[in-house]
């Protein structure tokens, strides 16, 4: 995919939508300050908030990969080695997320996000060869990582918001907190030296990120489809850049009661291969340090349950859970075939 791909999409997705806005009028009732929000728990930015009013939430999320794929096939150790030292067996990922809400006015909310990354990967090594380690040798090695990630500040703007149609638009930008130099410990094949790229914690650029998203309510049914994008400004200190993404979601949600909601929805995202490169990664060594091997497309399908609590101490809060299967994969290169995806959460308005 070309670098600005995912920019031109977004604004086409919203020169579509202007003859609806010509056309809106505003009804007394603001579904997106609504104290029951029947969005999916993946869905970042589909609400705003009551001038004044608050919102809190913390979301965990993990995530499994196992296997290699080149493409959409699935391959063995033996075509790994003949390009590289080492194979990847399996890989976990863990992101405890933060995120807090403002609503400037009825129809503008300020919305900022940290995280904090967990990631261990283990290989097997190229028969032959054995890393030593202390007064041993071993043929396979792990390594780990953790930190916090990048911060990410965004401004959502309810656009249009009539009895069953709404439209909010929302702009962000996404500062290098996250390290791009974390290196591998002593149990570690990349001991001293700075793991491959997926092992870091953040990008080490500024990005920016324009999303839009629809929502139908009709009774105890809500649809909403939603598009969102990052673009990467520039090149980081190490000289690479990560690519662009682009993530377009759907969803259909129903309320069964007045305490529980779930939500069925479908993923798809695509993204490109990074730019430039770390002068010091030896690329062979194992294909998460190689470039090439990033970027890709991919869809997914979640379900998830809401929960809302409507009196006592915990009024106004919500605890939700998803769970996501992967349906189609295509990668770059070769990469980790990505798993099933966990995620549980929990919000509250104040």
């Amino acid at each position: 995919m070309k670098s600005k791909t995912p920019g031109i999409f977004i604004l086409v997705v919203l020169l579509s939508f202007i003859p609806m806005v010509l056309k809106a009028q505003e009804s007394s009732c603001n579904y997106f300050c609504c104290p029951t929000d029947r969005t999916p728990l993946g869905i970042m930015m589909s609400h705003i908030h009551k001038k004044g009013e608050w919102m809190a939430s913390y979301r965990f999320m993990n995530t499994n990969s196992n296997d290699n794929l080149s493409g959409k096939t699935k391959i063995g150790d033996d075509i790994i080695y003949q390009n590289y030292l080492m194979s990847p067996k399996n890989m976990s990922m863990n992101m405890h997320m933060l995120m807090l809400m403002y609503g400037l006015s009825n129809r503008i909310t300020i919305m900022a996000m940290m995280n904090y990354n967990l990631m261990s990967m283990n290989m097997s090594m190229l028969p032959g060869t054995m890393h030593m380690h202390g007064s041993g040798t071993e043929t396979s090695m792990s390594s780990t990582s953790s930190g916090i990630g990048d911060t990410k500040i965004n401004i959502l703007y309810g656009l249009v918001n009539k009895e069953r149609h709404h439209i909010l638009v929302s702009a962000g930008v996404s500062l290098p907190t996250g390290s791009i130099s974390k290196k591998g410990d002593q149990k570690s094949m990349y001991q001293g030296a700075r793991l491959p790229y997926v092992m870091q914690t953040g990008t080490g650029t500024v990005d920016f990120s324009p999303g839009i998203t629809y929502l139908l309510e009709r009774k105890s049914f809500t649809w909403g489809t939603q598009a969102t994008s990052v673009i990467r400004s520039n090149y980081n200190s190490l000289g690479y850049n990560n690519g662009n993404d682009l993530t377009l979601n759907s969803w259909l949600a129903y309320q069964w009661s007045k305490w529980c909601s779930n939500a069925l929805r479908i993923e798809g995202n695509t993204s490109g291969k990074i730019k430039g490169r770390d002068a010091t990664m030896y690329s062979v060594m194992e294909p998460s340090a190689n470039t090439g091997n990033y970027g890709g497309q991919k869809l997914t399908t979640f379900l998830g349950l809401n929960f809302y609590i409507r009196n006592g101490i915990l009024n106004n809060n919500r605890l939700a859970i998803e769970y996501g299967i992967p349906v189609y994969r295509f990668v770059n290169g070769i990469q980790m075939k990505a798993g099933n995806t966990l995620c549980v959460g929990w919000q509250v308005k104040f």
